[in-house]
This record gives C-alpha cells, sequence and structure tokens, in this order.
C-alpha cells in the first residue's frame, strides 16, 4: 500500500508539472495509466511476498 501513496504523489507532482510548466515532456494519460497500474502490480507483489514470508513456521533453535 505504501507504493500505491508513494506512486499517488508522484503523479500529483506530475500534474502540477504539467499545469505549471509548457512543454514539459510529462507523459499523458497513458502513461500516468501505466504509472497506476504497475505500481498496483510491485504493491501486490509486496503485499504477497510479506503474507508468506510472514507465515513461514519460526525456527526454535
Amino acid at each position: 500500500m505504501a507504493a500505491q501513496g508513494v506512486g499517488a504523489v508522484n503523479e500529483m507532482i506530475e500534474f502540477i508539472v504539467v499545469l505549471l510548466v509548457p512543454d514539459n515532456g510529462v507523459g499523458g494519460y497513458y502513461n500516468t495509466l501505466l504509472d497506476i497500474v504497475f505500481n498496483f502490480i510491485g504493491a501486490t507483489l509486496a503485499i504477497t511476498g510479506f503474507y508468506l514470508f510472514m507465515s513461514m513456521p519460526k525456527s526454535s533453535n
């Protein structure tokens, strides 16, 4: 979920740049969609990995 939050902040910064800087080179809606999709995939993989790691049996040495 942290990746989603950081991704959202990044998209807001890019939006501000689009509004304030002419010829800024920031991508359009397609770029935004790709950013959000990959942030979602990364967050899902991180949550899955964390869950699997935490559910592993602990060794009692």
